[in-house]
């Protein structure tokens, strides 16, 4: 048995610590390669450690803004946290402990090291002047952004994957494609806005070749080029919020 795991039973039924033991016994970890699953499981512990007995129910995204502004003087390691909270609240959402992930629209730091950054408004400003949000360009950053999930992911997501609830509600109810992962992601005014004026006969979101996720990653490349930010990628997207 691993050390998390001792004590599973002690664990406060709803809690973050009972999240975090049941999401190390999971698939979701598990299969992941040795070097990430002790990445991760450092990063998830050192959370634990001041959260573990804080109950789910309740958390909500100004909770995840403090903790992740606490860390504003290590903005790499601020970064690091907040995407594994994204991971490990997508699980809490697909195991129904929460109803939704309060990490997602959280803003990372700029990373100015020499590998991904992370996107900043006044980028995505000028992304949107060249780009508009009723040209493909324009809506694949509105759903990279808003729904914080993989070009992988996002190349797929069509009208049938959107639901609506009693009160009016809509929702993106897609499964990961790498992780199998199922969410049901709230959806923003602001990618509802941007679907507005999408065909509902098309399957994808994003018709036409931008189903290919490797071709869609230089396409975006490309077009973040053409508005004048080079270096930046899809990739980056996931970061911002």
């Amino acid at each position: 048995m691993q050390a998390q795991e001792v004590g599973a039973s002690r664990t406060r039924a709803g809690s973050i610590d009972a999240l975090c033991v049941s999401y190390y016994r999971a698939p979701e970890f598990r299969d992941l390669k040795a070097s990430t699953q002790k990445v991760r499981r450092n990063i998830i512990e050192r959370f634990r450690q001041d959260y573990g007995g804080q109950l789910l129910k309740g958390l909500r995204r100004r909770h995840i803004v403090d903790i992740i502004g606490a860390k504003s003087k290590t903005p790499e390691a601020a970064n690091n946290l907040l995407k594994v909270l994204r991971v490990l609240f997508d699980y809490a959402v697909s195991l129904e402990m929460i109803d939704n992930n309060p990490a997602v629209g959280v803003k990372g730091y700029r990373n100015r090291s020499d590998g991904f950054q992370v996107w900043t408004e006044s980028e995505v400003a000028q992304f949107a002047a060249r780009h508009p949000v009723k040209s493909r360009a324009g809506l694949a950053l509105a759903l990279l952004i808003y729904t914080m999930q993989r070009v992988s992911d996002v190349v797929r997501m069509g009208w049938q994957h959107v639901t609506v609830d009693d009160e009016g509600n809509s929702w993106l109810r897609v499964e990961q494609q790498k992780t199998g992962t199922r969410l049901q992601i709230p959806m923003h005014p602001e990618l509802e806005a941007a679907l507005a004026a999408v065909p509902r006969t098309n399957m994808t979101f994003l018709a036409g070749r931008t189903t290919d996720r490797q071709w869609v990653w230089h396409w975006f490349g490309k077009q973040c080029d053409l508005a004048g930010l080079p270096g930046l990628t899809a990739h980056d997207c996931a970061s911002w919020g």
